[in-house]
């Protein structure tokens, strides 16, 4: 017997698209009819690469092995992705190696985001189409309401899209819905990972500045832009990179990256938050306990960006394996009439 809450989150995945996991999958030789997923962002086509490089270069260090090893992010990791960063995301205030926390996932730091930043029954505000899994990441058990607003598919990256978010905001919470931040995916997923303009995001500072209120900008597919040579491409513009004086608080601002997108690594279960506000590092550590990735998964990270030569080449690779895989699919759909919309 479960309780109401164990109840309530059961109902939750038996909703049609997210009982996939569990089905026959496809495999041409055994299974020619199964089920083709669409929905997951797993990108295998780096991964001997990076798996060669893991067993040619990590030896790991006993420490990998104690609690410290873990807890917030280590030792090694947040000096490593605040080099990092810094060198692709060309953020306005360097970033120090204090405002990046490492967590085991984006899902489960947004949860704990969920908690840090509103009360039971707030809200959150999306455009529309989104990630589907935020509904579980900040509702299932933090108990906070995923708000959408009426974009269209590529409204949502114009500047004009901030006065559909202030409609859903008012509507919100005339039913009673305090809406506590803005969460935005640039690059876009599922819309093909469209970019927002840098003229787009600054209408978005201006909106949360005048609502007081938080905007998460998840960036975890910041490098895996590539040139489609399709017309209206806008390239990625961090977050990170605006100043924000004028504009907005700085400690409002809160960037999610990890290792799972970009390098083709979601089975080292490394995410981090990246923000100025010590509070919200501080609320989100208190919680941490559970949310830790191991040592040797942060040690294996920590060594793969430091690595500046392999790092430049292999996110170069990558990019370019998913640009062919992308011309191979388009080509499909384009021999078959099947309209889509264009990637970058």
């Amino acid at each position: 017997m479960l309780s109401s809450r164990g109840e309530k989150i059961t109902a939750v995945i038996d909703e049609p698209w997210r009982a996939l996991f569990g089905k026959p999958e496809y495999d041409a030789k055994s299974n020619p009819s199964g089920l083709i997923s669409l929905n997951v962002a797993e990108n295998p086509l780096a991964f001997e690469e990076l798996t060669t490089y893991i067993n040619s270069k990590i030896q790991f260090d006993k420490s990998v092995l104690s609690y410290s090893s873990s807890a917030g992010g280590g030792p090694k990791f947040p000096a490593a992705m605040a080099a990092f960063v810094n060198r692709y995301f060309d953020p306005y205030v360097p970033l120090k190696s204090s405002e990046i926390l490492a967590t085991n996932s984006i899902p489960s730091l947004s949860e704990q985001l969920a908690f840090a930043l509103a009360e039971v029954g707030d809200g959150m505000l999306v455009s529309r189409p989104i990630y589907g899994r935020f509904k579980m990441d900040w509702g299932n058990r933090a108990g906070v309401e995923i708000v959408y607003a009426d974009t269209g598919a590529l409204e949502g990256f114009t500047p004009g899209c901030v006065k559909k978010y202030e409609e859903a905001i008012v509507a919100a919470e005339a039913r009673g819905v305090k809406i506590r931040g803005l969460i935005i995916v640039n690059p876009h997923n599922p819309l093909a990972g469209r970019c927002y303009s840098r003229e787009t995001l600054v209408e978005l500072f201006k909106l949360c500045r005048k609502y007081q209120i938080h905007l998460i900008s998840d960036e975890i597919y910041a490098l895996s832009v590539f040139d489609s040579r399709e017309s209206g491409a806008i390239p990625f513009v961090s977050t990170l990179s605006i100043n924000t004086e004028g504009l907005m608080d700085e400690k409002l601002l809160h960037v999610i990256y990890g290792m799972s997108k970009d390098f083709c690594a979601p089975g080292l279960r490394v995410g981090c938050l990246i923000t100025k506000n010590p509070l919200v590092v501080k609320a989100v550590r208190s919680t941490s306990r559970q949310i830790n990735p191991s040592g040797i998964s942060l040690d294996i990270s920590a060594t793969i960006l430091n690595d500046e030569k392999f790092a430049a080449t292999y996110l170069q690779n990558t990019q370019n394996r998913v640009l062919k895989a992308y011309r191979f699919v388009t080509g499909l759909l384009r021999q078959h009439g099947i309209p889509y919309l264009q990637g970058t």
